[in-house]
């Protein structure tokens, strides 16, 4: 299944996966409340080139999880980019051209931006190719 037929609308993230390896990251969430028999959502990014999270709360309700631009996600978080860029963040090469450039760039390798919006603690955003979602019935 894709992103656009799964949001994660309320659901609990009860954990996270980054494998830097495979340049993935699975945020495996659970139904809110606990539903009898209570179901499973896997947000499966793959490919991924940066991301950002913040405000863990280890009781985190997602309020949902949408494709945005690129440019929506970096003119947010403009600051964030500004200071990190010296620590070699999100691409050390990739940046040093300026932002239309570095826009462009991920473009050209078919990297999206997914947000992740929270009612309650965990939000951010990935840049990856792909987003899947998979159902599991039982952990």
């Amino acid at each position: 299944m894709n992103l656009s037929q799964a949001s994660g609308h309320d659901n609990v993230l009860l954990s996270y996966s980054v494998d830097a390896r495979k340049k993935e990251i699975c945020l495996h969430t659970g139904t809110y409340p606990y539903e009898n028999p209570e179901k499973f959502q896997d947000f499966i990014f793959t490919d991924v080139v940066a991301y950002h999270f913040e405000c863990d709360l280890f009781s985190n309700i997602i309020d949902d999880i949408t494709e945005k631009s690129l440019e929506s996600i970096y003119k947010e978080n403009g600051e964030l980019f500004a200071r990190l860029n010296n620590e070699g963040w999100p691409m050390v090469n990739a940046m040093r051209d300026g932002e239309t450039q570095f826009l462009e760039y991920l473009y050209a390798q078919n990297i999206r931006a997914y947000e992740i919006s929270a009612t309650m603690g965990l939000r951010g955003w990935i840049w990856a190719k792909n987003c899947s979602v998979e159902d599991r019935l039982n952990k």
